[in-house]
């Protein structure tokens, strides 16, 4: 991919300012892309990750929300020989650039990882939902090279590029609950109502994905939007304590551009980046997606970089078998 010829950059520096602002994205009344995209922020309070709620997933697992698990903590504590680690995957945003994930559950499956726990940002979430329910990769991928090819040269988040995203790869989970996913499945959301981020581990698959793409309120009376406006992998917390494992994969880079985007989407995945550096310390598996500066709405060479997130993914399996290794070698009994 030519990562060299695009729009000019966004420093990272710049939203690391506005990740620690108090307040959340605002946009210029006067723009001309306020009308499509629905801004309404009034009366939200910005918790930037404060608050965050930290549900026992495995307690909600045996109680009916998903597959029955247990930790290697609780093997642990019979000190049953030759038990395998829990691991939980989170999947940070980065609109398209999150089919770099896919190239790693293909990595992950052929590895046979053992990944139990899975949570995603944004459209990311979308990958986790597929996952978490039993898809492959492959079927995966298609679905999304099939709906980046409807939605090229649409403004990402518009009403029409909404539309086309649920026909296209939301319209599978209608009818689902989270908690028949075959893996743990926890998605993040930021609630309304209650001013914070929380992890849903049940309900309604389809309308909690489409809370996963919804911005600053966007559907009238959706009290749930997208959780990346306001953390990303602050829930590592929770993960890690349902998981003895957690890695978290970074799709956006450094810079921030769009091909039809607004300043508004600039300034949200922006922030977005920044909060991801910023929690990254809360994942001792925290990995960077080589996202370099493609624009975010970019279909364009996606196979390239898909590629390229494969071969980056072999770092990424190595440093795991490490770490995996090292967990069995001082759990063993």
């Amino acid at each position: 991919m030519n990562y060299f010829s695009f729009p000019p950059i966004i420093l990272l520096s710049f939203f690391w300012l506005l990740a620690c602002s108090t307040g959340p994205v605002q946009e210029n009344p006067s723009s001309p892309y306020r009308d499509d995209l629905g801004v309404s922020i009034t009366g939200e309070k910005n918790q930037l990750g404060k608050g965050l709620q930290k549900p026992d997933i495995l307690s909600q697992v045996n109680s009916g929300s998903g597959p029955q698990l247990k930790t290697g903590r609780q093997f642990n504590k019979q000190k049953v020989k030759g038990v395998e680690p829990v691991i939980a995957l989170a999947l940070g945003p980065g609109l398209y650039g999150v089919t770099g994930h896919i190239s790693l559950l293909k990595l992950f499956q052929r590895n046979k990882t053992p990944i139990r726990i899975i949570s995603g940002y944004g459209l990311a979430s979308v990958v986790a939902a597929y996952y978490a329910m039993g898809v492959t990769p492959e079927i995966i991928e298609w679905k999304f090279f099939k709906t980046l090819k409807a939605v090229a040269g649409l403004r990402p988040y518009s009403k029409k590029w909404l539309e086309i995203v649920d026909k296209y790869l939301l319209k599978y989970f209608k009818g689902k609950s989270i908690q028949n996913a075959k893996l743990v499945l926890g998605l993040p959301v930021y609630d309304g109502r209650r001013g914070k981020v929380v992890i849903k581990k049940r309900g309604d698959l389809h309308q909690i994905l489409l809370a996963n793409l919804t911005l600053n309120n966007r559907v009238k009376g959706n009290r749930y939007q997208a959780a990346f406006q306001y953390d990303v992998f602050g829930q590592s917390d929770t993960l890690t304590k349902a998981a003895d494992i957690t890695i978290a994969l970074n799709a956006l880079g450094s810079e921030v551009t769009f091909i039809e985007g607004s300043g508004f989407l600039v300034g949200v995945f922006g922030k977005a980046a920044a909060l991801a550096h910023r929690n990254k310390v809360k994942s001792k598996l925290y990995f960077d997606l080589p996202v370099g500066a493609t624009p975010l709405d970019s279909t364009k060479d996606i196979s390239d970089y898909m590629r390229k997130c494969e071969l980056y993914g072999k770092e990424v399996t190595e440093k795991l078998d490490s770490y995996t290794a090292q967990w069995i070698s001082e759990n063993k009994e």
